[in-house]
């Protein structure tokens, strides 16, 4: 009998549920493909974490259409019998899973593309797979939520008041909690940084909570199974919680990849191919201060993602990425006024953007960013020339201790 009640259940949802959650799923996962691309596809990890906060865009999507599907259950012949028969929750369960199962294969296509355009730029190791789970199980937990709002609330607003508690809920799961349920490593855009199972796993059991306690909280229905499993996610919740987010990532070790003799340049793993041409890029990039005046200080024989601490001859490199015209040049000035003291000003802004000009052209889109806060008057060429040269020559003043 059950197998027959929920089988006719498939039948009464609108036909255009599904199709239009898909429609505004896309539309989310594509905004967050298209935003801030140079900065996520530097990490498998970033663009999965980064990817993954469409999550809070699409639960709040699946929520709204599953209360809408309910509701259309719930006003049928199929939500009578489901009633009289006492199997509200097995009606529930079905439909919240039937309208999350297309958004979480969309999440699912989108957190693939992200991780293939940052693999297209070099990166290699396996991604760290593990990381689409919380944001798949958030959108599911809360197509259960809607479910239930919309089997309980018989009006027009259970739709947008799904949507407003599903997005309330993971906001707050996601920036007012010390263990950040949407934060895989816990430090968001740190090249290097690790996927935490602490995070992981804390997601996993705050989405299996919510949607037990979603189906659980239907009027009728049987609750064996729903009292033991929330029982044992809230103690494994709670449990994490107290115990803390553990604070070790791989940036706290020395990355183990290097390439060159002087200058040495060493990153992660995940970067390896990346290594040589960032290194070219580097040489370039202190051959044009040599250029501009050959009596430049001496540049460090070595750069490195990951902590410096403070070893002579060694400088940070934000990230190994040649394409990073902008952020490379960066750290070769960076470098170059190491030994400046703080309260000691330097036009290192025009050197930077002297630099990019001289050796990217000057339409490089990382001159836009370089020259932020520089007066219009001081970006002429003659200008920027005299500013850089007078740059490294006071740098030229200090020496290091």
């Amino acid at each position: 009998m059950i197998a027959r009640v929920l089988a006719r259940a498939r039948g009464p949802h609108p036909s255009y549920l599904a199709g239009a959650a898909i429609v505004i799923a896309v539309a989310c996962e594509m905004l967050f493909l298209l935003r801030r691309s140079g900065e996520w596809s530097q990490s498998q990890l970033g663009a999965i974490e980064w990817q993954g906060g469409a999550a809070q865009l699409v639960a709040p999507i699946g929520a709204a259409v599953a209360a809408a599907g309910a509701q259309a259950v719930g006003g049928s012949s199929l939500g009578v019998i489901a009633r009289l028969q006492r199997r509200d929750r097995a009606s529930v369960r079905l439909t919240g899973l039937r309208l999350a199962v297309p958004l979480v294969a969309v999440h699912l296509v989108a957190m693939l593309i992200a991780v293939g355009v940052a693999r297209s730029r070099g990166l290699e190791g396996a991604p760290p797979v593990a990381g689409w789970l919380p944001g798949a199980l958030m959108i599911a937990a809360f197509s259960c939520v809607g479910a239930l709002m919309g089997w309980r609330i018989r009006t027009v607003l259970a739709a947008p008041i799904a949507a407003a508690v599903a997005f309330g809920v993971l906001v707050m799961l996601s920036f007012s909690l010390d263990l950040p349920l949407l934060d895989l490593s816990g430090a968001a855009n740190v090249i290097g940084a690790v996927l935490r199972g602490d995070f992981v796993t804390a997601s996993a059991l705050a989405a299996l909570l919510i949607a037990v306690v979603a189906v659980a909280a239907t009027p009728s229905g049987a609750l064996s199974w729903s009292y033991a499993i929330a029982g044992a996610a809230f103690a494994g919740l709670v449990g994490l919680l107290a115990v803390g987010p553990s604070e070790r990532l791989r940036t706290d070790r020395e990355p183990a990849v290097c390439v060159g003799a002087v200058p040495q340049v060493c990153g992660f793993p995940e970067r390896r191919r990346l290594l040589a041409p960032t290194r070219a890029a580097i040489l370039d990039i202190t051959a044009a201060v040599r250029r501009l005046d050959p009596a430049a200080p001496p540049f460090p024989s070595r750069w490195t993602e990951g902590p410096v601490g403070n070893r002579a001859g060694v400088s940070q490199l934000d990230v190994a990425d040649p394409d990073d015209h902008a952020g490379l040049v960066t750290d070769v000035v960076s470098a170059l006024l190491q030994c400046v003291p703080d309260d000691v000003f330097v036009d290192a802004p025009e050197l930077e953007v002297w630099l990019a000009r001289e050796l990217y052209g000057p339409e490089d889109p990382s001159i836009s960013t370089l020259a932020l806060g520089i007066p219009a008057p001081r970006l002429a060429p003659e200008s920027l020339r005299r500013a850089a040269r007078r740059a490294v020559r006071d740098v030229r003043r200090y020496r290091c201790r």
